[in-house]
């Protein structure tokens, strides 16, 4: 295939190419390895990044796997969740006149443990906001709309404006519950 003057040297850069992969492959493994749960959001962010560039590095293009549970949540496996999305960007472009976040999603799911008295939670580090399907079905559309204007407030505000003191939060919320109109029935009697 090659001339055999040149078969030392493709070999050579052969070699190189194959080391190169596998010690991309080594920090690539390392970066998963060293981000732990316990990261704060600036860190996972960090290492979100270099993720991104190894995979970029890589040739991958597909994002990684989205967790399916964690700390007092888990997302239903059986629930609309791109009926929701949907929702919840049309209440994010009313509400804020803005292009929705990079990389955030919303979910249905069951939130238990340190979350199981809420009907929505705003996850920084996984960009998610989980809503509990089970609270939603016996809430109904005005809880979800709340729910969902009051997570997409989180996101909007950033983590450190806790809601409970920040009047920052509290006038945005009240701002996006003006602009925002109810959520339509038909969509959660069709949906689920």
């Amino acid at each position: 295939m090659y001339d055999d003057a040149l078969s030392p040297h493709v070999a050579k850069v052969e070699h190189a190419v194959k080391a190169l992969r596998e010690e991309l492959r080594a920090i690539l493994q390392k970066a998963i390895d060293e981000r732990r749960p316990d990261l704060s959001v600036a860190e996972a962010a960090r290492w979100d990044t270099r993720y991104a560039e190894l995979c970029r590095l890589r040739g991958e293009t597909t994002a990684p796997v989205r967790e399916q549970s964690g700390d007092g949540w888990r997302l239903s496996s059986d629930a609309p969740h791109a009926d929701l999305e949907r929702l919840a960007r049309e209440i994010r472009a009313v509400a804020f006149r803005l292009p929705w976040p990079e990389g955030w999603s919303v979910k249905f799911g069951e939130l238990t443990g340190q979350h199981a008295g809420l009907s929505a939670v705003t996850l920084y580090r996984e960009k998610l906001i989980i809503i509990d399907q089970m609270k939603a079905r016996q809430r109904g559309e005005d809880d979800l709309r709340e729910s969902v204007l009051h997570e997409l407030v989180h996101v909007a505000c950033g983590w450190d404006e806790d809601c409970a003191t920040s009047h920052l939060f509290h006038i945005t919320l009240n701002d996006a519950r003006a602009r925002t109109p109810r959520v339509i029935p038909a969509w959660t009697s069709t949906a689920w």
